[in-house]
């Protein structure tokens, strides 16, 4: 369902997010190769993350779409209903 796929995808978002947090800023210049992998693993990780939430996002316009959708055929459902009363 629609809803599960939000919760999935808010999950993966909050993984991400708290592996991207768990990442060490701090960088020692005299040690480039070190240095290089740091940046490169905070890159990957910074990537992952925002793709993580754009899925999350989608997920979240899709279960509007879809509350918005069903309220409409509701309201024409009664609107309908109701002329034939």
């Amino acid at each position: 369902s629609l809803v599960a796929s939000v919760d999935s995808k808010a999950q993966s978002a909050q993984s991400a997010v708290d592996a991207l947090k768990s990442i060490d800023p701090t960088i020692d210049c005299t040690q480039v190769d070190a240095a290089k992998n740091k940046i490169a693993t905070f890159t990957d990780t910074l990537n992952q993350t925002r793709e993580a939430l754009k899925a999350y996002r989608s997920a979240i316009k899709e279960l509007a779409v879809a509350v918005k959708d069903s309220a409409k055929a509701t309201d024409s459902n009664s609107t309908n209903n109701e002329g034939n009363n």
